[in-house]
């Protein structure tokens, strides 16, 4: 089979013009200043070449500078003892629950490594009121001064007493039903005035109870803040009248506790001030 004949060499490709690129448009004004900055810059001056100083060759030796002495020698990095590179990537943070987990984790195996120490008595905040029973001289010199006449009477009146306590140009009216009315009167009294000291300060303070005398218990709180009888109406009795129950409502029980000790704890046993 006869040998085919060689292909014709193609003919080169014609050269294309590079493309042309649009000449934007140039402002007058612009083409008016480029027109005369052309003669401008031709009358100006060409600067002279800055000299260039000659280069100093070094010396063939030189002596090394004195190093200043160090204060303390540097540790070797880790890197030169041979210890792993430092990883320069931040650890990944943990969801919160996790870390939870893991700090309780830590704090049960500190409580397991350190040695259990005696649980110490849990101390209260509360200051705890020290309850002091009146003396029985402060109670009798109360009773003997409370400026009331002597009734022998014992047996009491009726079950409810109206009692009237003036102190200054006040009033306080009380009647008794959920303790004696001279208490309930004169705790009205405390919670208008506030405080004890301002009954015992003001310089009349008188007591009119005519149903029947005072018992002994209501004289000696009358006596130890001043009062005396409104008229010689009113007296009062070595023992305890009618059939109330005689308690010292708030906070009249505990301004006379701060100031003289616990007394309705001392006459609450004593049936008349003999006995206590």
């Amino acid at each position: 089979m006869p040998p085919k004949p060689p292909m014709p060499p193609k003919p080169p490709a014609p050269s294309l013009p590079p493309p042309r690129v649009p000449e934007r448009p140039v402002a007058p004004h612009v083409r008016r200043a480029l027109a005369l900055a052309g003669p401008l810059q031709a009358k100006l001056p060409t600067p002279a070449p800055a000299p260039v100083p000659p280069r100093i060759a070094a010396p063939a030796s030189r002596a090394p500078l004195p190093s200043a002495p160090s204060a303390r020698p540097l540790a070797p990095s880790p890197q030169a003892a041979g210890a792993a590179p430092r990883s320069t990537l931040r650890p990944l943070l943990l969801p919160y629950p996790v870390q939870m987990a893991e700090r309780k984790r830590k704090e049960k195996r500190k409580r397991e490594e350190e040695p259990e120490a005696e649980a110490a008595p849990r101390r209260s905040s509360r200051v705890k009121r020290v309850r002091v029973v009146a003396r029985k001289s402060v109670l009798t010199g109360g009773f003997d001064d409370f400026g009331a006449g002597l009734s022998s009477e014992t047996k009491g009146g009726g079950s409810t007493t109206a009692v009237v306590l003036r102190i200054g140009r006040r009033a306080f009216n009380g009647s008794s039903g959920a303790g004696h009315a001279e208490m309930n009167a004169l705790n009205d009294a405390l919670e208008t005035l506030g405080s004890l000291g301002a009954i015992r300060a003001a310089r009349s303070k008188t007591v009119a109870c005519t149903a029947k005398p005072c018992c002994y218990r209501c004289s000696i709180v009358l006596g130890l803040l001043g009062f005396r009888a409104h008229s010689q109406h009113t007296k009062k009795t070595r023992s305890g009248m009618g059939s109330t129950q005689w308690v010292l409502p708030q906070p009249l029980k505990g301004a006379l506790e701060d100031d003289y000790g616990d007394i309705q704890t001392l006459v609450a046993v004593a049936g008349n001030i003999d006995n206590l």
